[in-house]
């Protein structure tokens, strides 16, 4: 069975550079963070349109899909979820949450190398299909979700604040390498 973990734009120059999906926050509680071990969150899902809690927007975790090896041993969440004691209430919240996929949900308690990884794909909206990922489509791509972002004028984008500075030295991206992606992606739509 193939896999799938779902990111957005900006999360994939994070995870190229560091080389492998990291295990995040598992949610196995409501009160108390990392109740149980972190995870990497995965589905059985290939195409993720329908899952409302991927977001929208710039940080939409819909317009990047990392296929995984076969052969990594992902378990069900809902078996994950049992032995982890999370409560009956909590999945419910996340099933509905999750656009009620929960049974293709599927975890594992540690990063996935990039060795361990099928294939890149990104979604073109334009074309409303799966394209290979490509350095080129990831500027073209970011810089249609900048322009948009601007057009719509919800957040115009300025792509030197501080809090976009902030935002690159948290996630560890050179601003220089980032502006000349963004200015690549800007061009090829001008």
């Amino acid at each position: 069975m193939m896999l799938y973990h779902y990111t957005s734009i900006y999360h994939l120059l994070k995870i190229l550079k560091d080389g492998h999906l990291k295990t995040t926050e598992s949610n196995a509680s409501l009160t108390v963070e990392h109740f149980a071990k972190d995870v990497v969150w995965l589905t059985s899902k290939k195409d993720p349109q329908s899952e409302t809690s991927l977001g929208g927007g710039a940080t939409d975790k819909k317009q990047i899909r990392i296929t995984v090896n076969a052969s990594v041993p992902a378990i069900k969440y809902i078996d994950w979820a049992e032995k982890n004691g999370v409560s009956k209430y909590l999945k419910g919240v996340l099933n509905e949450a999750g656009g009620h996929q929960m049974q293709k949900w599927h975890v594992i308690e540690r990063p996935i190398p990039q060795h361990e990884w099928k294939q890149i794909d990104m979604y073109d909206y334009d074309k409303n299909k799966w394209i290979p990922y490509s350095k080129g489509s990831h500027s073209r791509l970011l810089g249609k979700i900048l322009l948009e972002e601007q057009n719509a004028q919800v957040h115009p984008v300025d792509t030197r604040s501080e809090l976009m500075l902030n935002a690159l030295k948290y996630l560890g991206i050179d601003p220089k390498e980032y502006y000349e992606v963004v200015n690549e992606g800007l061009k090829s739509l001008t």
